[in-house]
């Protein structure tokens, strides 16, 4: 059986787990060399997933509170990129990359926090179509 027949089947997701925790698994990795410190950002993770109502909300909204979750894992990963560069005494072209960097990580945080907002605040009825299968959330 081959990939484009499981995708038909719809068990392309067992086969291949969940994307985003693989993302945020490597994220956290790379980032967080120590295994306790590793152990206490997943469970600030967890807190923050559940205290965003993760498992009560539609499937838009678990998707948009990953990317917040990531994006918050790519942002502390960018502030601490910048201090450790800020100790090594960079050049200004490095400066100037750090800095952007960390501001594109800024926006793109603040961004998946709006969004999901505005999504709550205006009540968004989705329909996904998944491999013949339809899911409806509102």
């Amino acid at each position: 059986m081959g990939h484009v027949d499981l995708v038909r089947q719809g068990s392309c997701g067992g086969a291949l787990g969940d994307l985003t925790k693989m993302v945020v698994r490597d994220t956290v990795n790379k980032v967080f060399a120590n295994g306790a410190t590793i152990v206490a950002i997943e469970a600030h993770m967890t807190h923050t997933r559940t205290a965003l109502g993760y498992a009560e909300t539609s499937a838009l909204e678990r998707l948009l509170i990953d990317n917040i979750l990531l994006c918050w894992l790519r942002l502390h990963d960018a502030e601490l990129s910048f201090n450790q560069a800020g100790r090594d005494a960079p050049s200004f072209s490095q400066r100037v990359f750090f800095e952007r960097w960390l501001t594109l990580t800024q926006r793109r945080y603040l961004r998946a926090v709006e969004t999901l907002a505005r999504v709550r605040k205006l009540g968004v009825n989705v329909q996904i179509n998944v491999a013949r299968q339809q899911i409806v959330n509102g």
